[in-house]
């Protein structure tokens, strides 16, 4: 038996909410009042045997209230429902005999199932709540209210709840709910006597020991002559005079590693104090739970924050004790990126406050419509197994485990031809399962939320971008905005390092997460898009939410040297440059790239090859240089399978007096930067053999500058971005130098939370 769906209407924050749980464990994850500890409160009170007969369980501050006015005129609704989630899952002996009327069967699943409901009003007159409790028939009608014999029920469910304010003084004293439970003592009237009497002996023994004790004791018993004629004995009790009363003082000692000093727990630090409290509070679990002696007895946890105090290992950790260790049915609160980092994702339920409204998101791999019934409908899903169709008279529901394709979409569309309502929800069906991930799916985005610590379950929106350049410059420019994505709540995700952005921005749309894309302009934005486009994204959301720069062919290295930014990164890859009086330039980079060599065939039947470096450079090597006939041949094994002499045959020179009939990319090309001491650069190409030296005023100047400055910065995607922060921090940098390009993303991504 589990607990699987949690209704909650109009209790303290929460004015309406259906949360679907997961088979073992669910994790409440989202921004402070968001209604995670009152999820966990409601479960606790309803459960709550004690409170079924107790009225004003409720103050007046539970009631949902939207307005200065008051909440107190509606009724607060929390209903839970416990199901199968296998036939016969629950013995004949608990659903026909100890439930009978209260198990429900579903004719259709053919599966048990057990609702409860509680309802309060608030009596304005007697200023009490007034709750009432309720089972629930499968269409939630109230069948019959609950009252003092139905006990069996709360017998086989038991809900222990360790919430997030945990002390461990409190946790273990003798008031404890926890720790008094191992602190009582069963003892046989005999073993109460013995250790009574050896308790006193032991008591007698040490004050006899000092004689200041005895000449006190002689001063004391002169107290019933001078205070009261009813006092008749006056004892000092160095020891409890009763087992009991010693056990309750029993405390929590623990050596640390590499000590044989024994330390009460209150001098450990907090993350030891929380963990301690947490392995009583498992304890405290089991040990009542071995006492229910009821056959299908099982226990929900619920935790709240059990991270607290706890670094970041010990939390990892924590997580895999939770799973391991803790085998009952959980649900837990919490705040930790790394936490929920080792979490399954479809364990998560992501509470939202939209419009004062908090809604629930979670992974959805099943997308369901109704359809009146169709004798077509059933055969189409026998021979579709991801499809399921529950009849109910004339009408049903078809549920699909999966997304719609085309050809299923056809096939659909044919059945219910003519009936523009059927129609019309199977679009619905189409566009709602189009965000479908597979569990192959959610293990690669798995991978990549662990990478990041799972911190984007936490943000308030997604600025996917490429790469690291663009992570570290997109959330240096908010912060010189005032307007930083740590304290907005954005997260940038660079999905080029972290998977696929079409995963992404699928997940975002689960969690109705608001998201942005920024791509360079160049051929890895068109296999992100059509990426995007083969999971489905509609082209109107590419649209809209994925930016490109405007220029083609441009990434953010090329943008930002042409936006302003060249000589900053001149500057920073020439900083460790020092110049004398001897030694006026200096080299601060090299690169070799390689480029077509182009085998030239000439009426005279001489051959040369071109090399082509910029707009107006053009390296030629003539059939007689030394250089030569090495590139020829490595440009013929580039070619292999063609036959160079049956080339130069077929030459046409009719109309010109040469032909270029081979090219292979095979060129080495050398580029040295130089500085000057005058804050002049120049470049010296080498190619093969031949070299050029560019100035200033050489008109190729500028691009063969930038061709090589962002070769350099390239080479370091990640220390250049910070040089350059760091750089323009020292500067005191303002936001006038941000490029408006990323103003304007900045910007759109904010608008959209």
């Amino acid at each position: 038996m589990k607990l699987k769906e949690i209704f909650i209407k109009n209790f303290r924050g929460i004015k309406e909410l259906n949360i679907q749980l997961g088979h073992s464990t669910t994790i409440l994850i989202g921004e402070n009042n968001t209604g995670k500890t009152t999820i966990l409160e409601a479960i606790r009170i309803v459960l709550d045997r004690l409170r079924t007969s107790k009225h004003n369980i409720f103050t007046e501050h539970d009631y949902f209230s939207e307005n200065a006015q008051g909440g107190l005129d509606n009724e607060i609704l929390i209903e839970l429902w416990f199901k199968e989630e296998n036939e016969n899952e629950w013995l004949e002996e608990i659903t026909q005999v100890e439930l009978e009327g209260i198990a429900q069967l579903d004719l259709i699943t053919n599966l048990y199932s057990i609702g409860i409901r509680l309802k309060s009003s608030y009596d304005r007159n007697e200023k009490i709540s007034v709750p009432s409790w309720f089972w629930l028939g499968n269409d939630k009608s109230e069948l019959r209210e609950i009252n003092s014999n139905h006990t069996t029920f709360f017998k086989i469910v038991q809900f222990f709840y360790l919430d997030a304010l945990r002390d461990a003084n409190s946790s273990f004293s003798s008031r404890s709910l926890f720790w008094k439970e191992f602190l009582k003592l069963k003892l046989t009237p005999q073993q109460e006597t013995t250790f009574t009497q050896q308790l006193q002996t032991l008591n007698n023994t040490i004050l006899s020991s000092d004689s200041k004790v005895g000449e006190l004791k002689n001063k004391l018993d002169s107290l019933p002559s001078v205070v009261s004629n009813d006092i008749g004995n006056v004892s000092i009790q160095a020891f409890p005079e009763k087992p009991w009363d010693l056990s309750n003082k029993a405390t929590l000692m623990i050596t640390s590693t590499g000590s044989q000093v024994k330390l009460p727990l209150k001098r450990f630090g907090q993350g030891t104090q929380s963990l301690s409290v947490l392995m009583l509070f498992k304890a405290y679990a089991e040990i009542l739970m071995q006492r229910n002696t009821h056959e299908q007895a099982f226990s929900i946890l619920g935790l709240e924050e059990p991270e607290v105090h706890l670094h970041p290992q010990a939390v990892r950790s924590l997580w895999n004790f939770l799973q391991d260790e803790l085998l009952q049915q959980k649900i837990i609160s919490t705040h930790s990126t790394f936490f929920i980092q080792e979490a399954d994702l479809k364990s998560l339920r992501l509470l939202k406050r939209e419009d004062n409204i908090v809604k629930v998101y979670a992974i959805q791999q099943t997308f369901e419509i109704q359809l009146a019934y169709n004798p077509q409908i059933e055969s189409f899903c026998s021979s579709n197994s991801n499809f399921t169709y529950q009849r109910i008279g004339t009408s049903g529901e078809l549920i699909l485990n999966g997304f719609l394709t085309e050809q299923n979409f056809s096939t659909l569309n044919g059945i219910y031809s003519g009936d523009v309502t059927a129609l019309q929800a199977i679009t619905d069906l189409k566009a709602k399962s189009a965000i479908y991930l597979s569990d192959d799916d959610l293990l690669d985005l798995k991978y990549y939320t662990e990478r990041i610590r799972g911190e984007i379950f936490f943000a308030k929106g997604w600025l996917l971008c490429e790469g690291q350049s663009e992570y570290l410059i997109l959330r240096y420019f908010a912060k010189l905005m005032n307007k930083d994505f740590d304290k907005t709540g954005i997260s940038v995700i660079d999905y080029k390092n972290n998977g696929s952005a079409a995963l992404f921005i699928q997940l975002a749309k689960h969690f109705n997460m608001p998201w942005l894309l920024i791509s360079d302009s160049d051929q890895a934005y068109s296999d992100t898009e059509r990426e995007i486009l083969r999971r489905r994204i509609p082209q109107s959301d590419i649209d809209s939410f994925v930016k490109t720069y405007s220029t083609s062919n441009t990434d953010i290295e090329k943008f930002l040297y042409d936006t302003g930014f060249r000589d900053d990164y001149l500057s920073i890859l020439t900083e460790h440059l020092t110049f004398t009086t001897t030694i006026n330039s200096r080299n601060f980079g090299k690169l070799v790239d390689r480029k077509n060599a182009r085998l030239i065939y000439k009426s005279d039947h001489s051959s040369e090859i071109r090399i082509s470096i910029s707009s107006n450079i053009e390296i030629v090597i003539l059939d007689a240089d030394v250089q030569f006939q090495n590139l020829y041949d490595q440009i013929l094994r580039k070619n292999s399978g063609v036959n160079i002499n049956s080339l130069k045959a077929s030459a046409d020179f009719s109309i010109q007096i040469e032909q270029e009939i081979l090219r292979a990319k095979v060129a080495n090309i050398n580029y040295e930067l130089w500085k000057n001491q005058d804050n002049t650069y120049r470049l010296g190409i080498f190619v093969h053999g031949q070299t050029e030296e560019i100035i200033s005023s050489h008109s190729d100047y500028d691009s063969l500058l930038r061709y090589c400055v962002i070769k350099l910065i390239k080479k370091q995607k990640i220390l250049i971005p910070q040089k350059l922060i760091r750089k323009l921090q020292q500067e005191g940098t303002t936001d006038d130098r941000i490029p408006q390009f990323f103003k304007d993303r900045i910007n759109e991504i904010l608008n959209l939370i």
